[in-house]
Protein backbone atom coordinates (compact mmCIF):
# COMPACT_ATOMS: atom_id res chain seq x y z
CA UNK A 1 0.00 0.00 0.00
CA UNK A 2 2.88 2.36 0.78
CA UNK A 3 4.09 2.11 -2.84
CA UNK A 4 0.82 3.60 -4.05
CA UNK A 5 0.68 6.30 -1.44
CA UNK A 6 4.24 7.55 -1.43
CA UNK A 7 5.35 7.09 -5.03
CA UNK A 8 2.82 7.16 -7.85
CA UNK A 9 -0.02 8.80 -5.93
CA UNK A 10 2.25 11.31 -4.18
CA UNK A 11 3.80 12.38 -7.49
CA UNK A 12 0.37 12.81 -9.02
CA UNK A 13 -0.88 14.84 -6.08
CA UNK A 14 2.22 17.04 -6.26
CA UNK A 15 1.59 17.68 -9.98
CA UNK A 16 -1.99 18.63 -9.15
CA UNK A 17 -0.80 21.06 -6.48
CA UNK A 18 1.69 22.64 -8.89
CA UNK A 19 -1.09 23.01 -11.45
CA UNK A 20 -3.21 24.90 -8.93
CA UNK A 21 -0.25 27.14 -8.11
CA UNK A 22 0.23 27.94 -11.81
CA UNK A 23 -3.40 28.98 -12.10
CA UNK A 24 -3.10 31.27 -9.08
CA UNK A 25 0.11 32.80 -10.43
CA UNK A 26 -1.32 33.43 -13.89
CA UNK A 27 -4.75 34.70 -12.91
CA UNK A 28 -4.99 38.48 -13.06
CA UNK A 29 -8.01 40.05 -11.39
CA UNK A 30 -10.07 42.31 -13.64
CA UNK A 31 -11.59 44.76 -11.18
CA UNK A 32 -13.85 46.20 -13.89
CA UNK A 33 -15.67 42.90 -14.36
CA UNK A 34 -17.59 40.53 -12.12
CA UNK A 35 -15.08 38.28 -10.36
CA UNK A 36 -15.22 34.56 -11.17
CA UNK A 37 -16.00 32.49 -8.08
CA UNK A 38 -13.06 30.19 -8.78
CA UNK A 39 -9.65 31.19 -10.14
CA UNK A 40 -9.86 28.23 -12.51
CA UNK A 41 -12.90 29.83 -14.14
CA UNK A 42 -10.24 31.96 -15.84
CA UNK A 43 -9.70 29.76 -18.90
CA UNK A 44 -6.37 31.33 -19.88
CA UNK A 45 -4.98 30.81 -16.39
CA UNK A 46 -6.28 27.24 -16.34
CA UNK A 47 -4.53 26.45 -19.62
CA UNK A 48 -1.16 27.15 -17.99
CA UNK A 49 -1.77 24.15 -15.72
CA UNK A 50 -2.68 21.76 -18.53
CA UNK A 51 0.60 19.82 -18.53
CA UNK A 52 0.73 19.52 -14.75
CA UNK A 53 -2.86 18.27 -14.64
CA UNK A 54 -2.15 15.80 -17.44
CA UNK A 55 0.70 14.36 -15.38
CA UNK A 56 -1.64 14.13 -12.40
CA UNK A 57 -4.18 12.23 -14.52
CA UNK A 58 -1.53 9.82 -15.75
CA UNK A 59 -0.19 9.17 -12.25
CA UNK A 60 -3.66 8.55 -10.86
CA UNK A 61 -4.47 6.11 -13.68
CA UNK A 62 -1.15 4.32 -13.19
CA UNK A 63 -1.72 3.97 -9.46
CA UNK A 64 -5.16 2.50 -10.05
CA UNK A 65 -3.94 0.09 -12.75
CA UNK A 66 -0.92 -1.11 -10.77
CA UNK A 67 -2.28 -1.27 -7.27
CA UNK A 68 -6.03 -1.78 -7.33
CA UNK A 69 -6.97 -4.95 -5.46
CA UNK A 70 -10.41 -6.26 -6.36
CA UNK A 71 -9.91 -10.01 -5.83
CA UNK A 72 -11.76 -11.17 -2.74
CA UNK A 73 -9.72 -13.01 -0.07
CA UNK A 74 -10.15 -16.76 0.14
CA UNK A 75 -12.62 -17.99 2.70
CA UNK A 76 -11.18 -19.77 5.71
CA UNK A 77 -12.68 -23.25 5.88
CA UNK A 78 -14.42 -24.21 9.06
CA UNK A 79 -14.29 -20.68 10.47
CA UNK A 80 -17.52 -18.94 11.37
CA UNK A 81 -17.88 -15.64 9.54
CA UNK A 82 -18.79 -12.57 11.55
CA UNK A 83 -20.94 -9.79 10.13
CA UNK A 84 -17.85 -7.58 10.07
CA UNK A 85 -16.00 -10.15 7.96
CA UNK A 86 -18.95 -10.56 5.59
CA UNK A 87 -19.08 -6.79 5.20
CA UNK A 88 -15.35 -6.82 4.46
CA UNK A 89 -15.85 -9.42 1.72
CA UNK A 90 -18.57 -7.30 0.11
CA UNK A 91 -16.04 -4.59 -0.63
CA UNK A 92 -15.15 -4.09 -4.29
CA UNK A 93 -11.74 -2.55 -3.57
CA UNK A 94 -9.19 -3.75 -1.00
CA UNK A 95 -6.50 -1.10 -1.38
CA UNK A 96 -7.56 1.68 0.95
CA UNK A 97 -5.72 4.33 -1.07
CA UNK A 98 -7.41 3.67 -4.40
CA UNK A 99 -10.38 5.89 -3.57
CA UNK A 100 -7.94 8.79 -3.15
CA UNK A 101 -6.46 7.95 -6.55
CA UNK A 102 -9.90 8.12 -8.16
CA UNK A 103 -10.56 11.47 -6.47
CA UNK A 104 -7.25 12.82 -7.78
CA UNK A 105 -8.13 11.50 -11.24
CA UNK A 106 -11.52 13.23 -11.26
CA UNK A 107 -10.18 16.56 -10.01
CA UNK A 108 -7.34 16.54 -12.53
CA UNK A 109 -9.72 15.72 -15.38
CA UNK A 110 -11.92 18.59 -14.22
CA UNK A 111 -9.07 21.08 -14.49
CA UNK A 112 -8.34 19.78 -17.99
CA UNK A 113 -12.00 20.48 -18.87
CA UNK A 114 -12.57 16.84 -19.80
CA UNK A 115 -16.07 17.00 -18.38
CA UNK A 116 -17.47 13.82 -19.92
CA UNK A 117 -14.62 11.77 -18.43
CA UNK A 118 -14.78 13.77 -15.20
CA UNK A 119 -18.47 13.08 -14.75
CA UNK A 120 -17.93 9.36 -15.32
CA UNK A 121 -15.12 9.29 -12.76
CA UNK A 122 -17.14 11.02 -10.05
CA UNK A 123 -20.24 8.94 -10.77
CA UNK A 124 -18.07 5.85 -10.28
CA UNK A 125 -16.76 7.19 -6.97
CA UNK A 126 -20.25 8.00 -5.72
CA UNK A 127 -21.41 4.52 -6.64
CA UNK A 128 -18.46 2.46 -5.42
CA UNK A 129 -17.08 4.48 -2.48
CA UNK A 130 -20.23 5.54 -0.66
CA UNK A 131 -18.80 4.68 2.76
CA UNK A 132 -15.37 6.22 2.22
CA UNK A 133 -14.18 9.58 3.62
CA UNK A 134 -13.80 11.04 0.11
CA UNK A 135 -17.48 10.53 -0.74
CA UNK A 136 -18.78 14.00 0.14
CA UNK A 137 -15.85 15.86 -1.38
CA UNK A 138 -16.31 13.85 -4.56
CA UNK A 139 -20.02 14.74 -4.57
CA UNK A 140 -19.16 18.45 -4.48
CA UNK A 141 -16.74 18.03 -7.37
CA UNK A 142 -19.43 16.08 -9.21
CA UNK A 143 -21.82 19.00 -8.72
CA UNK A 144 -19.19 21.40 -10.02
CA UNK A 145 -18.73 19.19 -13.07
CA UNK A 146 -22.47 19.33 -13.74
CA UNK A 147 -22.39 23.10 -13.38
CA UNK A 148 -19.61 23.39 -15.95
CA UNK A 149 -21.92 21.58 -18.38
CA UNK A 150 -24.83 23.93 -17.64
CA UNK A 151 -26.68 21.19 -15.75
CA UNK A 152 -27.49 23.60 -12.96
CA UNK A 153 -30.63 21.95 -11.59
CA UNK A 154 -28.85 18.62 -11.10
CA UNK A 155 -25.79 20.37 -9.66
CA UNK A 156 -27.81 22.29 -7.07
CA UNK A 157 -29.93 19.25 -6.26
CA UNK A 158 -26.78 17.22 -5.63
CA UNK A 159 -25.41 19.88 -3.29
CA UNK A 160 -28.71 20.23 -1.45
CA UNK A 161 -29.06 16.47 -0.97
CA UNK A 162 -25.57 15.84 0.38
CA UNK A 163 -25.64 18.86 2.70
CA UNK A 164 -28.85 17.54 4.24
CA UNK A 165 -27.29 14.15 4.98
CA UNK A 166 -26.51 13.51 8.63
CA UNK A 167 -22.93 12.51 7.90
CA UNK A 168 -22.02 15.57 5.86
CA UNK A 169 -18.76 16.97 7.36
CA UNK A 170 -18.93 20.49 8.75
CA UNK A 171 -15.50 21.26 7.31
CA UNK A 172 -16.89 20.84 3.78
CA UNK A 173 -19.69 23.40 4.21
CA UNK A 174 -17.62 26.29 2.75
CA UNK A 175 -16.63 24.14 -0.22
CA UNK A 176 -20.25 23.19 -0.91
CA UNK A 177 -21.54 26.74 -0.50
CA UNK A 178 -18.87 28.04 -2.87
CA UNK A 179 -20.08 25.55 -5.47
CA UNK A 180 -23.65 26.75 -4.90
CA UNK A 181 -22.61 30.38 -5.32
CA UNK A 182 -20.91 29.54 -8.60
CA UNK A 183 -24.05 27.83 -9.94
CA UNK A 184 -26.31 30.69 -8.86
CA UNK A 185 -24.12 33.29 -10.54
CA UNK A 186 -23.97 31.26 -13.75
CA UNK A 187 -27.78 31.18 -13.70
CA UNK A 188 -28.03 34.89 -12.93
CA UNK A 189 -29.63 34.23 -9.53
CA UNK A 190 -27.62 36.92 -7.79
CA UNK A 191 -29.88 37.16 -4.74
CA UNK A 192 -29.22 33.51 -3.92
CA UNK A 193 -25.51 33.85 -4.67
CA UNK A 194 -25.37 36.78 -2.24
CA UNK A 195 -26.63 34.54 0.59
CA UNK A 196 -23.83 32.05 -0.05
CA UNK A 197 -21.10 34.67 -0.47
CA UNK A 198 -22.18 36.53 2.66
CA UNK A 199 -21.65 33.32 4.63
CA UNK A 200 -18.31 32.62 2.93
CA UNK A 201 -16.95 36.13 3.46
CA UNK A 202 -17.72 35.96 7.17
CA UNK A 203 -16.66 32.36 7.76
CA UNK A 204 -13.47 31.84 5.79
CA UNK A 205 -9.89 32.97 6.23
CA UNK A 206 -7.88 35.15 3.86
CA UNK A 207 -5.90 32.10 2.77
CA UNK A 208 -9.18 30.44 1.79
CA UNK A 209 -10.37 33.27 -0.45
CA UNK A 210 -12.10 35.62 1.99
CA UNK A 211 -10.91 38.75 0.17
CA UNK A 212 -12.31 37.65 -3.16
CA UNK A 213 -15.61 36.63 -1.56
CA UNK A 214 -16.02 40.10 -0.06
CA UNK A 215 -15.22 41.81 -3.36
CA UNK A 216 -17.55 39.59 -5.38
CA UNK A 217 -20.28 40.06 -2.76
CA UNK A 218 -19.95 43.85 -3.09
CA UNK A 219 -20.10 43.56 -6.87
CA UNK A 220 -23.31 41.53 -6.69
CA UNK A 221 -24.91 43.99 -4.26
CA UNK A 222 -24.14 46.72 -6.80
CA UNK A 223 -25.69 44.75 -9.66
CA UNK A 224 -28.78 44.19 -7.52
CA UNK A 225 -29.05 47.90 -6.76
CA UNK A 226 -28.16 47.43 -3.10
CA UNK A 227 -25.69 50.32 -3.20
CA UNK A 228 -25.45 50.99 0.52
CA UNK A 229 -24.87 47.28 1.16
CA UNK A 230 -22.22 47.30 -1.55
CA UNK A 231 -20.46 50.21 0.13
CA UNK A 232 -20.66 48.54 3.52
CA UNK A 233 -19.21 45.35 2.05
CA UNK A 234 -16.31 47.22 0.46
CA UNK A 235 -15.68 48.81 3.87
CA UNK A 236 -15.75 45.36 5.52
CA UNK A 237 -13.23 44.18 2.94
CA UNK A 238 -10.84 47.06 3.64
CA UNK A 239 -11.15 46.36 7.38
CA UNK A 240 -9.66 42.88 6.86
CA UNK A 241 -6.41 44.50 5.62
CA UNK A 242 -6.32 42.67 2.26
CA UNK A 243 -3.60 42.78 -0.39
CA UNK A 244 -3.12 46.32 -1.61
CA UNK A 245 -4.76 45.98 -5.04
CA UNK A 246 -8.00 44.82 -3.45
CA UNK A 247 -7.94 47.55 -0.82
CA UNK A 248 -7.26 50.24 -3.43
CA UNK A 249 -10.04 49.16 -5.79
CA UNK A 250 -12.46 48.71 -2.90
CA UNK A 251 -11.81 52.29 -1.74
CA UNK A 252 -12.01 53.67 -5.28
CA UNK A 253 -15.22 51.83 -6.15
CA UNK A 254 -16.76 52.86 -2.83
CA UNK A 255 -16.05 56.51 -3.69
CA UNK A 256 -17.31 56.07 -7.23
CA UNK A 257 -20.60 54.67 -5.95
CA UNK A 258 -20.94 57.67 -3.70
CA UNK A 259 -20.53 59.91 -6.73
CA UNK A 260 -23.19 58.03 -8.68
CA UNK A 261 -25.83 57.75 -5.98
CA UNK A 262 -27.22 59.97 -3.26
CA UNK A 263 -25.77 58.27 -0.22
CA UNK A 264 -25.64 59.29 3.42
CA UNK A 265 -21.86 59.13 3.72
CA UNK A 266 -20.00 62.43 4.18
CA UNK A 267 -18.83 63.90 0.88
CA UNK A 268 -15.89 65.53 2.66
CA UNK A 269 -14.80 62.15 4.02
CA UNK A 270 -15.01 60.52 0.57
CA UNK A 271 -12.94 63.29 -1.04
CA UNK A 272 -10.40 62.99 1.75
CA UNK A 273 -10.05 59.26 1.09
CA UNK A 274 -9.46 59.93 -2.61
CA UNK A 275 -6.78 62.52 -1.87
CA UNK A 276 -5.03 59.94 0.32
CA UNK A 277 -5.03 57.57 -2.65
CA UNK A 278 -3.52 60.31 -4.83
CA UNK A 279 -0.70 60.91 -2.34
CA UNK A 280 0.14 57.22 -2.07
CA UNK A 281 3.01 56.43 -4.45
CA UNK A 282 1.80 52.88 -4.87
CA UNK A 283 -1.16 54.23 -6.87
CA UNK A 284 0.90 55.91 -9.57
CA UNK A 285 -0.49 53.72 -12.35
CA UNK A 286 -4.05 54.28 -11.13
CA UNK A 287 -3.99 58.07 -10.74
CA UNK A 288 -6.15 58.68 -13.83
CA UNK A 289 -8.92 56.60 -12.24
CA UNK A 290 -8.64 58.42 -8.92
CA UNK A 291 -8.68 61.88 -10.51
CA UNK A 292 -11.66 60.85 -12.65
CA UNK A 293 -13.60 59.75 -9.57
CA UNK A 294 -12.68 62.91 -7.69
CA UNK A 295 -13.78 65.05 -10.64
CA UNK A 296 -17.14 63.26 -10.68
CA UNK A 297 -17.64 64.18 -7.02
CA UNK A 298 -16.93 67.85 -7.71
CA UNK A 299 -19.34 67.76 -10.66
CA UNK A 300 -21.97 66.32 -8.36
CA UNK A 301 -21.39 69.26 -6.01
CA UNK A 302 -21.49 71.70 -8.98
CA UNK A 303 -17.92 72.78 -8.20
CA UNK A 304 -16.88 72.85 -11.86
CA UNK A 305 -13.73 74.93 -11.25
CA UNK A 306 -12.16 72.20 -9.12
CA UNK A 307 -13.52 69.47 -11.38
Amino acid sequence: MATTRWNVYFNGKESFRKGQELIAQNHAEDFDKLFPVYLENDIKARETASSAMERAVNKAVKAIELHSITAKPKRKKGKRESEKYREFRRKKEYNNMIDECYLLLGKSQFYRREYYSTERTFRYILREFKDYPIYYEAAIWYARTLGEQNKYFRALRTLKDIMEEEGFPEKLIPMARTAKADCYIRRGLYDKAIEELDFLAKNTKKSQGQTRYYYLLAQLHTLQGNIEKAQATYADLVATHPEYDYAFHAKLTKALLYGQYNLAESETKVKSELRKLIRDRRNKEYLDQVYYTLAKLYEKADDTDKA
